[in-house]
């Protein structure tokens, strides 16, 4: 657990080369911010009600619709939860203004500079704010409710054969002190809601960028994340 920023950058400086590749090999995003990253992490730490939400969506994407992923978030709940949109993201990058906010525990980006596009130029993501987003959570003892269900399409990335950002979210909370809780309808993949539950307080405490990385590093198969992925559901 993070109590101040110098606990913070001490603990991210150890694995920081592994956050700086992903800047030097995906030409849309920028380098990482540590600051940024700190303020999500508080942001998630003490999310109100303790409730975080993880998973695919299917914010203004086209051609998706939530069939596609399950009961997956449409744009209309997005609207509802105040999350922010793509659109609203070229709008404000437009006029060249930068923000990024923790809304429903979902971490939103807008874009930096002048006239960006969807993942034109440089964006104002990245995957360190969204692990500095699950550490919070996981050090705040929150619940991940699943936007998506745990099917292979939503974990696993067929073509890159590596995991989707949902697949290395179950994977670090599989890896601490998590698991799985069940509601609705079982039969129903529609009304089968998931939430990931601290099992394990001291490991989800205990959680560090190293361990973080570490989890998610180990899984180089599919055939590693059978147990997390929902047996007979819809696969590629």
């Amino acid at each position: 657990m993070y109590n101040s920023y110098a606990s913070f950058w001490a603990d991210y400086r150890v694995v920081a080369n592994y956050y700086l590749e992903f800047s030097r090999n995906i030409n849309w995003m920028a380098a990482p911010d540590p600051k940024r990253a700190y303020g999500i992490y508080q942001q998630a730490r003490n999310v109100q009600y303790g409730t975080m939400v993880m998973g695919r969506t299917t914010v203004d994407e086209h051609g998706r619709t939530p069939a596609m992923f399950g009961n997956a978030l449409t744009e209309a709940d997005h609207a509802g939860l105040g999350v922010i949109t793509h659109a609203d993201e070229a709008m404000h990058a437009a006029v060249g203004r930068i923000t990024t906010v923790a809304t429903g525990g979902m971490v939103m980006h807008y874009y930096a500079g002048v006239n960006s596009a969807w993942r034109g130029g440089r964006s104002g993501y990245h995957f360190l704010y969204n692990d500095a987003w699950l550490l919070g959570g996981a050090h705040g003892g929150a619940q991940f409710n699943l936007a998506s269900p745990r099917w292979q399409i939503n974990l696993w990335d067929s073509g890159r054969q590596g995991l989707t950002a949902t697949g290395r979210e179950a994977v670090f909370l599989d890896a601490h002190g998590y698991r799985i809780s069940k509601t609705g309808h079982q039969t129903n993949w529609q009304n089968t809601y998931e939430s990931f539950v601290s099992v394990d307080q001291d490991k989800s405490e205990g959680a560090t960028f190293h361990s973080l990385v570490e989890s998610i590093r180990s899984i180089k198969e599919l055939r590693q994340l059978w147990r997390l992925i929902v047996p007979g559901a819809p696969h590629p």
